[in-house]
């Protein structure tokens, strides 16, 4: 058995792609994508012979200027649960890593069926803590929606409900366009409308600069695809999936349902419907549509029950993942931190969305004074 940090792209890649439930979150891109957010990826795998057991993708960020950090493990570790050298790998990996960035705890969320109770057992006997959390206001949600792309468009209609289909051509029939592309300008086009409906919906709205930097990693590669509807040249929908393996991620959607022909048209229907057949063309099995913000199962209260019933609509299948396990190494310090996650992130997360536009125009200015004739458009 051999542990390894692992630096190469390609080979990390292929060890995370050989475990069935592989993640988009655990490939070397998102590491890297994380990287320029302010995280640090340590990539470590745990090798029987040429044939990995386990592998890990962890982050690191820094506690407010503190010698201690936070680590994450977003939809990791992978790895055969029930192999006990696995499990030696894995824990002299995250000892390591803990060591090297003076964490305080490990945060882990593997992309498995809480029905696998020994997926449970199995890091709980190994000094993770089961959290009671069903989602968190940093962590990929608990429950999910998948569903199946090796299909034709005609068994693709078929799942969905009758309002959907509906729906799904109404767009075009009146007279909207509908197109793949990640040109600069679309790319500014779907940040507006991806802004506005996190300002509208009460969440916190990534930076132009990250939109920039998944189409850098991922769709000038071809690894994803961003679908735009738009009508006498006013962007109405955008919805950008991003492609790891045989999985596609629905990563982001920006859509106009607040105007008079944004309401009429439906844009979103027709971007979804054309972003998830350029994924099927290009090989995707399964789409991932993440959560939902609801709980299991979703009930008519929750706060995203109406985008869990558009998801819904297409046909997918509402996944109850494990769930949130936590590897303390300073108690003290990790209570404290606990408190702050369900206490001071809540009001933290309300008041970034309230300040989205507010972000942006800071960051915009910032960045003209310092490059005024060189603004990446990438």
């Amino acid at each position: 058995m051999n542990t390894l940090e692992v630096r190469d792209r390609d080979q990390w890649n292929r060890i995370v792609l050989s475990f069935p439930e592989y993640h988009l979150y655990q490939g070397y891109e998102w590491g890297e994508i994380r990287r320029e957010a302010g995280w640090v990826p340590y990539r470590y795998a745990v090798l029987d012979g040429d044939r990995a057991i386990a592998a890990v993708s962890i982050a690191a960020v820094k506690l407010n200027g503190s010698p201690f950090s936070l680590l994450d493990a977003s939809r990791g570790p992978l790895m055969e649960w029930t192999n006990p050298r696995a499990w030696e790998g894995l824990r002299q990996a995250i000892r390591e890593v803990a060591d090297r960035t003076g964490a305080v705890f490990l945060r882990v969320s593997p992309g498995v069926s809480n029905a696998e109770s020994a997926v449970r057992d199995a890091l709980v006997a190994h000094d993770f803590r089961h959290l009671p959390n069903d989602w968190t206001w940093w962590n990929g949600q608990r429950t999910i929606v998948t569903m199946p792309l090796g299909l034709s468009d005609t068994e693709l209609t078929k799942r969905m409900r009758r309002g959907t289909s509906r729906y799904l051509e109404r767009a075009i029939q009146k007279g909207a366009d509908v197109r793949i592309d990640a040109s600069a300008d679309s790319l500014r086009g779907f940040y507006k409308l991806f802004r506005d409906s996190a300002t509208r919906k009460g969440y916190p709205a990534r930076s132009f600069q990250y939109i920039e930097s998944l189409s850098r990693h991922y769709l000038s590669k071809g690894d994803g695809c961003l679908a735009m509807v738009s009508y006498g040249g006013v962007n109405l929908s955008g919805v950008l999936f991003l492609q790891y393996g045989r999985k596609a991620y629905a990563m982001h959607l920006g859509n106009d349902d607040v105007s008079p022909l944004g309401r009429d048209l439906r844009g979103g229907y027709a971007a979804y419907w054309w972003a998830l057949r350029w994924c099927r063309d290009n090989g995707c099995e399964l789409s991932d549509w993440g959560g939902s913000r609801t709980g299991f199962p979703p009930r008519p209260e929750d706060s995203g029950y109406s985008l869990y019933q558009f998801k819904a609509g297409f046909g997918c299948s509402i996944e109850y993942l494990t769930g949130y396990y936590d590897m303390v190494f300073r108690p003290r310090l990790y209570r404290t931190a606990r408190l702050g996650e369900e206490r001071l992130l809540p009001f933290a997360y309300r008041m970034r969305a309230r300040l989205n536009g507010w972000f942006e125009r800071t960051r915009k200015t910032r960045t003209q004074a310092k490059e005024p004739d060189q603004i990446s458009t990438a």
